[in-house]
């Protein structure tokens, strides 16, 4: 009896131990100086920052435009690409990669505490990037994007995508609109470069983005019946 209760001693003390002993293993592995999570607010900057390499772009937009006059890069006008080259691929890498993961936990983890202007922010952004890109690539992965564990994408068709802008840019509009619970103190207006955190600026560039989405579809023979009123209304609300 003394035994069963001496061996039942030492196995609770052993697994208090191996527990214990697990969690300062996991608590070795939290980096400060590389978090695995941060507050929201803390990837603005960084989001806003990734905007930088659209000008090295301009090396490959330009000449279509026939805004510079050059030799170079006149591949992209023959449709095809460089080899072993990502010349001309910086605004796939900014939505995928620099801004990528970032804005979508900015927008999901302000959704979720109801941080609503950082969140809207958050939406403006994604809604210009996404413009952008496909404007610049036509059709891109963008239902599939940041699938967890996903290795090969779906493509998705280019009109499904100036849809999907305008849904996160009223996304935006709407967030804006709303009271926020939470103080930000100078928390957002020290992290955003842009507009030092002016909702109503936010709520204007989130209605330019709808308006410049809309004016690439001025040509589409349905755009008056369809769009007309929408960009009107867009353009009135946007910057003057």
């Amino acid at each position: 009896m003394k035994k069963n209760k001496f061996l039942y001693i030492i196995a609770t003390i052993m697994m208090a131990l191996s527990t214990t002993s697990c969690d300062d293993f996991l608590d070795v592995n939290k980096n400060t100086d590389a978090p695995d999570y941060v507050e929201g607010y803390l990837y603005l900057a960084g989001i806003q920052q990734a905007y930088y390499g659209i000008y090295f772009d301009l090396r490959a937009l330009c000449p279509l435009t026939q805004m510079m006059g050059t030799s170079s890069y006149t591949s992209f006008a023959n449709n095809y690409y460089s080899k072993a080259s990502d010349a001309g691929g910086e605004a796939w890498r900014m939505v995928y990669w620099n801004q990528g993961m970032n804005l979508e936990n900015m927008i999901n983890q302000s959704e979720a505490a109801e941080n609503w202007t950082l969140a809207g922010i958050g939406y403006a952004i994604k809604a210009y990037s996404w413009d952008f890109l496909t404007k610049v690539n036509g059709e891109a992965p963008m239902k599939q994007a940041f699938v967890p564990g996903l290795l090969s994408h779906e493509y998705d068709y280019q009109d499904a995508i100036y849809d999907q802008v305008r849904v996160w840019a009223k996304k935006a509009i709407e967030c804006l609109e709303k009271e926020d619970k939470t103080n930000y103190g100078t928390r957002i207006s020290q992290n955003d470069y842009i507009y030092g955190g002016d909702k109503a600026k936010w709520i204007k560039f989130a209605y330019a983005v709808i308006a410049r989405n809309l004016a690439s579809l001025t040509n589409k023979n349905d755009f008056k019946q369809k769009y007309y009123d929408e960009f009107i209304d867009a353009c009135n609300k946007a910057f003057a």
